[in-house]
C-alpha cells in the first residue's frame, strides 16, 4: 500500500521530476515483470500442480 502512495506522489510531481503516470507505470512494470519476461523465475517449482 505504501508503494502505491509513493508512486502517486511521484506522479503528482511530474512537473519537477518529469515522471508522468505513464512513465511511472512503465518503470514499475519493468521492475516487476522484468524477471518473468527474462525467464529468470522458476515458476513451476513454486506451485504444486497436483494440489488445489
Amino acid at each position: 500500500m505504501i508503494i502505491l502512495i509513493m508512486l502517486e506522489v511521484v506522479a503528482e510531481n511530474m512537473i519537477v521530476n518529469r515522471m508522468s503516470v505513464s512513465v511511472v507505470t512503465a518503470c514499475m512494470g519493468l521492475l516487476l515483470l522484468g524477471p518473468i519476461l527474462a525467464c529468470e523465475c522458476n515458476l513451476e517449482s513454486q506451485f504444486n500442480k497436483d494440489g488445489d
